[in-house]
C-alpha cells in the first residue's frame, strides 16, 4: 500500500531533522572536520546511504542549518521589547551554559570557520554579509526607540553587538568544556546605555 504525499513528505521532513540533529550534536563535540558521515549515520540511527539520500555532502547538511536558524531569529526579534529580543538572541547564538537541549547552529558554523575548517565567507552565506548591521541594528533601533539604548547610529551599534557575540563564540571555540564558558550579557548592554 502506497503512502500519500502528505505522509511521504513528513517521513522526508522528519528523516532530515534527524540528520541534522545528529550532526549538529557530533560537529559541536568533535568538531565539524572529525565528524564523517558514518558518524552522523550512528548517531541518527540510520543507514549511510540513507544520509546520502537526502543529503550529497556534510557541508549540504550544514547548508540546512540555515532554514531553523532563520526561524530562530525571527523568533528572536519577535519578542515584546528590543532587550527582550537581544537577550533571546545572546541566549540563543552563544547557548552554554543557559540551555541543556539547544545547540546554537550559528555557533557551530562560527566555531568551523574560526578552526580552518570552512571558508570564511561560510558565515557570510549563511546568515549574509550585513548580517551584524541589518539583523542587530534593527534590534538595537527597536531598543532605541524603547528607551533602553543610547543615540548613535543603530547599524554601527548592531555590529558592535555582533563583534562581541562572536568574540564571546571564538572564545568559547576554545574552551575544553564548553560548560565552563560565561558570557556577560552585562558588558554588552553597558555598551548600549
Amino acid at each position: 500500500m502506497a503512502i500519500s504525499k502528505e505522509k511521504q513528505d513528513q517521513l522526508i521532513e522528519t528523516r532530515k531533522k534527524q540528520i541534522r540533529e545528529a550532526a549538529l550534536a557530533l560537529f559541536d563535540e568533535k568538531g565539524y572536520s572529525a565528524t564523517k558521515i558514518s558518524d552522523i549515520s550512528a548517531k541518527a540511527g540510520i543507514s549511510k546511504g540513507l544520509i546520502y539520500h537526502y543529503y550529497e555532502t556534510k557541508e549540504d547538511i550544514l547548508y540546512s542549518f540555515r532554514e531553523p536558524l532563520l526561524e530562530c531569529l525571527q523568533e528572536c526579534s519577535a519578542q515584546p521589547s528590543g532587550l527582550e529580543s537581544l537577550k533571546l538572541a545572546w541566549l540563543r547564538i552563544l547557548s552554554y551554559p543557559y540551555y541543556k537541549d539547544y545547540i546554537p547552529p550559528l555557533r557551530i558554523i562560527f566555531t568551523a570557520v574560526i578552526r580552518g575548517e570552512l571558508p570564511h565567507q561560510f558565515i557570510d552565506e549563511i546568515v549574509g554579509e550585513d548580517f551584524g548591521r541589518k539583523y542587530f541594528g534593527d534590534i538595537v533601533r527597536r531598543m532605541q526607540k524603547e528607551g533602553d539604548c543610547r543615540e548613535g547610529d543603530p547599524e554601527i551599534l548592531g555590529e558592535i553587538v555582533w563583534h562581541y557575540i562572536m568574540g564571546c563564540m571564538a572564545d568559547m571555540s576554545l574552551k575544553e568544556d564548553k560548560n565552563d564558558f560565561h558570557s556577560n550579557l552585562k558588558e554588552v548592554l553597558s555598551l548600549l546605555k
